[in-house]
């Protein structure tokens, strides 16, 4: 039985995707819900997963374009006994064989394969995915990481904030482990989308990325000379004003404190 994996619905307005990369390996066997490749739109990245276990066979490659609903890659489920091919048995003209019906007990034990030895499953990683804040929402801009990239999070931890056209939110960790960001500040990110996992400790262990020299702090902006505080601008905020042409520091404030 195959299987065929599809570019699902990743927004209103998207109607394309690119392969950027493919996790798992064409012929390898994989487990439903595992990762199988990342797609990117031009707002966000994705990962899609196995529907189910099976044989994975690629249809698409890395940086090629794929239409929503293309068929990318196929499961096969009835691939795992075939793509494995059984031993070959011994030929009967060989010297090491003795003559049929003569051949010992030790020279049978010695011709029987070996058992096949299978790696522990891995731990898989826990996506942190935009939920649904509004009927009206569709999607939102990732305005700030509370908690960096490799960094240990315990569960209800604050990841990081997410701004709406209406307000702002704040992403909880459901489940403690290692955080691997998969999205930067500012992006747009469709509801649903994912825009970090969560390694468990056992696995985060063994792809833990080698130490980073801390970035030097950025010097802090200058305050105005009237002894005002520069105004707090939210990344949407930013992006109205740029296409606007105005400058942040030339808004005056209206409400409380300005």
């Amino acid at each position: 039985m195959k299987t065929d994996v599809k570019i699902p619905p990743v927004g209103e307005s998207i109607t394309e995707v690119v392969v950027a990369r493919w996790l798992k390996q064409d012929g390898e066997y994989v487990e439903a819900e595992e990762p199988l490749c990342e797609i990117e739109s031009d707002k966000a990245t994705f990962e899609i997963p196995a529907e189910q276990s099976g044989v994975l066979r690629i249809l698409v490659q890395e940086g090629e374009t794929v239409s929503v609903g293309s068929p990318i890659a196929r499961i096969e489920t009835n691939g795992r006994a075939a793509g494995r091919s059984a031993p070959a048995t011994a030929a009967s003209a060989s010297p090491e064989n003795p003559p049929p019906g003569e051949a010992p007990a030790a020279s049978e034990a010695a011709s029987r394969p070996e058992p096949e030895k299978t790696a522990p499953p891995a731990a898989k990683p826990y996506p942190v995915k935009i939920p649904e804040i509004g009927e009206s929402i569709t999607e939102v801009v990732l305005a700030k990481w509370l908690k960096q990239d490799g960094e240990a999070v315990q569960v209800d931890d604050l990841l990081c904030e997410i701004e709406s056209d209406k307000a702002t939110f704040e992403l909880p960790a459901e489940q403690a482990g290692i955080l691997r960001h998969k999205v930067a500040e500012g992006s747009t990110v469709p509801v649903g989308g994912v825009v970090a996992e969560i390694l468990p400790t056992e696995a985060a262990a063994v792809s833990a990325p080698p130490s980073r020299r801390e970035a030097p702090a950025e010097p802090s902006a200058p305050k105005p000379t009237d002894g005002r505080e520069p105004p707090r601008v939210s990344p949407v905020a930013a992006r109205i004003l740029a296409e606007a042409g105005i400058s942040p520091e030339s808004v005056v404030g209206t409400g409380p404190g300005g």
